[in-house]
């Protein structure tokens, strides 16, 4: 009897090994989640989905798609890029090229498309056996807004799973969206009229109930880091996310983070508030010396709750905002 249920555990423990990995960075736009999504993709273990809900999103926008159905077609469009399958969960229907040429191992392979026509069945083909050849796919979305969305798909599959959430002081962040253009992802959900600071926090304190407090089936499955932590040390939280999702720091990680968040050697290079590249250290503190306050001090009104609750220091006047010898992010506690 003890060897059968020995047997019988080792199989448990054998076909966990063997099942898919895949990851899910969630996080709201203008975050870092570009940044972090490249630490997985430059990992040569890693099948990487650059926003797949990008197209779904404008689809809604336009009015080819119901706001009622969105929810609906994004879980299918997880579900098939999780699984591979790019021929069916309405991928094909919602492809742009940048779901191509954003993952690194399709774009230097040359299996991208040219254009914006959608893709070909063949094409389409290649994408599925060229994901499979990978042991985790891992996915970066910011059109999935709160966590308890994914539940009902991530109760179904047969996957080992994670989450990411990936936080991000929502001052800087909001001094950033204001310099994006319009948010249309705000738009069709809730309209024009819609306050950008107002959403932004509620949707920071709905979903940081899940990092306070958290439920049973998130339990070991996930983990809050904010883009704070990482900009300060790239390397140690780039080591830290892989091992949580099981995979090391690879070479190729760790010498694509320190070639690009070091353009201090670089002097002639300006970093960029929004991409894969950046000096981390700069743009960490420089929406201080650039935010009106009267903008600061809305967001602080609206966020204070969530702000105090991941170390985010509010600040009382002007003068104290744009003194840096004052920290904007404090330890956790």
């Amino acid at each position: 009897m003890r060897s059968e249920i020995k047997n019988s555990t080792s199989n448990e423990q054998l076909n966990q090994l063997k099942k898919p990995k895949a990851v899910i960075i969630v996080s709201s736009k203008r975050s870092g989640s570009s940044f972090v999504g490249e630490f997985f993709n430059r990992h040569p273990d890693v099948y990487y989905t650059f926003e797949p809900l990008h197209t779904v999103s404008d689809f809604a926008s336009e009015n080819r798609l119901s706001n009622k159905d969105f929810l609906k077609t994004s879980l299918s469009v997880i579900n098939g890029s999780f699984y591979c399958d790019f021929q069916n969960n309405n991928i094909a229907r919602f492809a742009s090229e940048k779901f191509c040429v954003s993952n690194l191992k399709l774009y230097k392979k040359q299996l991208c498309r040219n254009g914006w026509t959608p893709p070909s069945e063949a094409k389409i083909r290649v994408w599925d056996n060229e994901c499979r050849k990978y042991k985790m796919v891992v996915i970066k979305l910011i059109r999935i807004n709160y966590l308890e969305d994914l539940r009902p798909l991530l109760s179904e599959i047969d996957l080992e799973w994670r989450i990411i959430y990936l936080v991000r002081d929502p001052r800087p962040t909001e001094l950033s969206r204001k310099g994006s253009g319009r948010n249309y992802d705000l738009i069709r959900r809730k309209g024009t009229d819609r306050n950008d600071e107002v959403d932004l926090c509620e949707t920071l304190q709905r979903n940081l109930k899940f990092w306070v407090d958290t439920p049973s089936w998130l339990q070991g499955r996930f983990r809050m880091i904010r883009f704070e932590d990482i900009a300060a040390s790239p390397l140690e939280k780039a080591k830290e996310l892989l091992e949580f999702v099981g995979l090391d720091l690879a070479d190729d990680v760790a010498n694509w983070i320190k070639e690009n968040t070091e353009h201090e050697k670089r002097s002639s290079m300006k970093p960029r508030e929004f991409s894969t590249s950046r000096n981390t250290s700069k743009v960490l503190e420089a929406w201080r010396l650039n935010m009106d306050w009267t903008l600061v001090q809305r967001v602080q009104k609206v966020c204070s709750v969530s702000m105090r609750s991941l170390g985010y220091a509010l600040m009382s006047n002007l003068l104290s905002l744009r003194d840096l010898s004052i920290p904007s992010t404090l330890p956790l506690s």
